[in-house]
């Protein structure tokens, strides 16, 4: 008797997935049974999450910068040629800057934070939205640090 995959087909695009809670969560929606397109940075940690994956789970990968508009802009137009209808976007990519308080934290680290953290964000959403609207259908996570909902030391 086949096991029933409650995220049979679906299409799942996870963002910032080469580690951590991303590439947990592409696995995790590919053992699912979702078809997952991941993407980040690193063409190494996209090979290595794919290989990760159970056997016959469905799980490609895509190099893309969130801090990039073109880059991502590339990557749901490589999603759709290869998948189709979005149906869940997970967006994990963010970066934490070691040196973070007002006295350490430079400007070019801020704005890098701020560029991929924030903008790389309402990027992704922006453009899973335009896809999903016409659908009246999908789901969107964003992942992001506990820093953002309220201030800790360890936050920055």
């Amino acid at each position: 008797m086949s096991e029933e995959k409650p995220l049979a087909g679906r299409n799942a695009l996870v963002v910032g997935g080469g580690s951590g809670m991303g590439a947990a969560t592409a696995l995790a929606l590919a053992d699912a049974g979702a078809r997952v397109a991941v993407s980040g940075r690193r063409e190494d940690k996209l090979q290595e999450i794919a290989g990760q994956a159970s056997e016959g789970a469905a799980l490609q990968g895509y190099v893309a910068d969130v801090s990039d508009r073109d880059s991502l802009a590339a990557l749901f137009d490589w999603f759709d040629s290869q998948f189709g209808k979005l149906d869940l976007l997970v967006n994990a990519a963010g970066i934490n800057i070691p040196n973070r308080s007002m006295e350490e934290l430079s400007p070019e680290d801020w704005d890098a934070v701020l560029k991929i953290n924030l903008t790389g964000a309402y990027d992704c959403l922006r453009l899973a939205l335009d896809r999903m609207r016409p659908n009246k259908d999908g789901l969107v996570v964003m992942i992001n640090s506990v820093s953002g909902k309220r201030s800790n030391p360890l936050g920055g």
